[in-house]
């Protein structure tokens, strides 16, 4: 996995931005990858753009988000408490 994939992305709200510019200030200043939230929900990764071709996100990354998509539309998903109690049971948590 890639350094930028694996790094915490800061979460800020779509409503605290103004214009572009306020955005495109904020994520030049962080020199970090934000992720962009409206109503709740993430919309979309702002970073930038030397931050970008230091660190070119890894196609691999896309494949596996899509496969996950994939199986959350296809109903290939399992409850998070069982699937614990089974990591816990293996692992002896």
């Amino acid at each position: 996995m890639s350094e930028l994939a694996s790094k915490k992305l800061s979460a800020k709200s779509i409503n605290d931005f103004h214009d572009i510019k306020e955005l495109s200030a904020e994520c030049r200043d962080s020199d970090e990858p934000s992720l962009i939230v409206n109503d709740g929900t993430g919309n979309l990764i702002v970073m930038p753009l030397s931050e970008y071709q230091e660190e070119p996100f890894d196609p691999a990354v896309y494949e596996a988000l899509k496969e996950g998509m994939d199986d959350i539309k296809n109903g290939r998903v399992r409850d998070m408490d069982t699937v614990m109690q089974e990591i816990k049971d293996k692992y002896g948590f």
